[in-house]
């Protein structure tokens, strides 16, 4: 099982449970488990949404599991 990275700890800076920041995605609370363990990568519309619901780039919240990974093959 791999780590959570950059997006759960900032989903919890924003005090936000995985349930309730996937309701805001329109996704499942699996489906962004997978976002934060970086086994897939969220839609370009998604990745907007991150952003602005957690105040920060789609480079910081998913910077270190593109590079501990060696990229991300589901990248759309």
């Amino acid at each position: 099982m791999k780590e959570e990275g950059c997006l759960a700890d900032y989903r919890k800076r924003a005090g936000l449970t995985q349930v309730q920041l996937a309701k805001q995605l329109g996704v499942s609370q699996q489906t962004l488990s997978s976002y934060e363990r970086a086994v897939t990568t969220p839609k370009p519309y998604q990745m907007q949404r991150l952003e602005e619901i957690l105040g920060v780039s789609k480079e910081v919240l998913f910077h270190d599991e593109f590079h501990k990974e060696g990229g991300n093959k589901n990248v759309l």
